[in-house]
């Protein structure tokens, strides 16, 4: 299967990617989610991310926006006042 290159991101509000099963990730990894970030805040979206990797970096590129980031997906939903449902809680959302 070829890589994602693109995907489409369809309503409003922000966007939060949970990272809690990512075990590391390459520069060229960041790379993409800080282009993520990029394309979604020139839709007027926003990324967040839940969990991100052991050692807790984040390498922004060029003219990155803000990409907040938080310690877990709960924090991450209750900053937005969201509740996981249970199937979330239970890992099969």
């Amino acid at each position: 299967m070829p890589p994602l290159t693109r995907a489409v991101a369809r309503g409003t509000g922000v966007i939060i990617l949970d990272l809690s099963e990512l075990r590391g990730w390459s520069t060229e990894g960041q790379v993409a989610i800080t282009e993520a970030a990029r394309r979604l805040a020139g839709a007027g979206r926003r990324l967040e991310l839940a969990a991100i990797p052991a050692d807790g970096s984040l390498v922004p590129t060029g003219n990155c926006p803000d990409i907040p980031v938080h310690a877990d997906l709960a924090t991450a939903l209750s900053a937005h006042d969201r509740r996981l449902s249970s199937s979330e809680d239970d890992g099969q959302a």
